[in-house]
C-alpha cells in the first residue's frame, strides 16, 4: 500500500513581484450617456486600447455617482479591449437629491463635478465642486441672501 504524499512547493521569487510590475490600476469616469453594460463592449477601449494590458485593473467611477466598480482587462489589443467585471457597486440609494426650495436642487454629479447646486427651470448647474453636499446647500442659502439683499 503506497501512500501518496502530497509536497507543497513554495512559491519561486520569480512570481513573487510588485503590482506596477505586472498590472496598471486605471480610473475612468464614463460619460453620463455610457451604459455600464457599454464598458464591455471591446470597441469602447478603442483610444485607450493601445495604453492597457492584460491584468489592469479598472476602476469606474459613475458621473452621477450612481455606481462604482471594477475590471479586469481579459485581452488588450492595440483598438479593443476585453474587460470582465469583478464587481459593481449600485451607488443610488447613497446619494438623495435635496429639494432645495422649489427652484433648485443638490445633486452630486460625480468626482469632478462633486455636488452641485442645479436651477430646475432650465437643469443649469449654477455652482459645482462642493466636497460635501451641505456645502452646497449653504452656497444656496447665501445666493439666496445676495439677490434679496
Amino acid at each position: 500500500m503506497t501512500e501518496e504524499i502530497t509536497k507543497i512547493l513554495p512559491l519561486k521569487a520569480s512570481r513573487f513581484k510588485e503590482t506596477v510590475a505586472v498590472s496598471n490600476f486605471w480610473t475612468i469616469i464614463p460619460d453620463e450617456a455610457t451604459k455600464f453594460e457599454d464598458l464591455l463592449v471591446p470597441e469602447y477601449w478603442a483610444h485607450v486600447a493601445a495604453r492597457l494590458r492584460t491584468s489592469d485593473i479598472i476602476s469606474v467611477v459613475a458621473e452621477d455617482g450612481s455606481y462604482y466598480a471594477q475590471l479586469y482587462v481579459a485581452v488588450a489589443g492595440s483598438k479593443y479591449a476585453k474587460v470582465v467585471p469583478l464587481f459593481k457597486a449600485d451607488l443610488e440609494s447613497a446619494i438623495e437629491e435635496t429639494p432645495a426650495l422649489v427652484t433648485h436642487v443638490v445633486k452630486f454629479k460625480g468626482p469632478i463635478l462633486k455636488h452641485c447646486v442645479i436651477r430646475l427651470s432650465d437643469k443649469e448647474i449654477i455652482s459645482q465642486g462642493h466636497s460635501a453636499k451641505q456645502d452646497a446647500e449653504n452656497w444656496l442659502r447665501d445666493h439666496f441672501k445676495a439677490l434679496a439683499a
